[in-house]
């Protein structure tokens, strides 16, 4: 009856760590590090005189709004900027760069980066041709960790709204994020060239479920658990 008892509890207690295994994960796709973080913008106002444009304190690059709206509409959620003033001539803003330096509050691991933009052409506005991500732990020593997607403004003209990415395979630190965007599209008939940014986002890695190999013999119970990151 002891041993029918002893091998009752053992599968028992084993079902139920088999239980806690596959519970125990919490996924970290979907944090945004950036969310709400304040942040240095390192560039030209693209129109001094269009409150739409600004970001006047208000954080827009990290207050979690994304949406297609038209550069003239109330509460444009884009902050313009470039890489001259706006008064400077067309040609000569190709090759120039502008870019903002983010503060995630503390070091964090991170693994995917994303900014979304507008362009098109509409109103001088085009895709950055490259946009470059850089982490720190000061604000000092910079790092590159790679190149996001390409963007290309659509042959119409007409607006476009996009994202450009960079997924890492494996986890970096960083306190800082730099987003660094360069050599402005050009923008035939457009006396400007700047570009529109909606949102930046950084990320946290992916967490690989925990699993547990579970092994139980005359009432003796092993298990083993396993884990990583993505």
């Amino acid at each position: 009856m002891k041993d029918k008892m002893k091998k009752f509890l053992a599968t028992l207690l084993a079902v139920a760590l088999v239980a806690v295994a596959c519970c125990v994960f919490a996924s970290a796709e979907d944090t945004n590090l950036a969310l709400n973080k304040s942040y240095d913008i390192n560039g030209y106002d693209y129109d001094p005189t269009n409150v739409n444009y600004q970001d006047n304190e208000t954080g827009k690059l990290t207050d979690g709004q994304i949406g297609e709206v038209a550069p003239w509409s109330e509460g444009f959620p884009f902050v313009g900027f470039s890489g001259a003033e706006s008064t400077t001539p067309q040609a000569e803003h190709n090759g120039l760069t502008s870019s903002i330096v983010l503060d995630l509050g503390a070091e964090s691991d991170v693994s995917k980066f994303v900014v979304h933009v507008t362009g098109g052409g509409n109103g001088g506005i085009s895709y950055p041709s490259s946009v470059t991500y850089y982490v720190s732990a000061d604000n000092a020593n910079w790092t590159k960790v790679g190149e996001g997607s390409k963007l290309t403004d659509p042959a119409d003209g007409s607006s476009a709204f996009d994202a450009s990415e960079l997924t890492l395979d494996k986890a970096v630190k960083a306190r800082y994020v730099r987003t660094w965007t360069s050599s402005f599209s050009t923008t035939t008939g457009s006396s400007r060239q700047n570009t529109h940014w909606q949102e930046v986002e950084v990320y946290a890695p992916e967490e690989v479920p925990l699993t547990a190999e579970v092994t139980a013999t005359n009432g003796a119970i092993s298990v083993q658990f396993n884990q990583g990151l993505a």
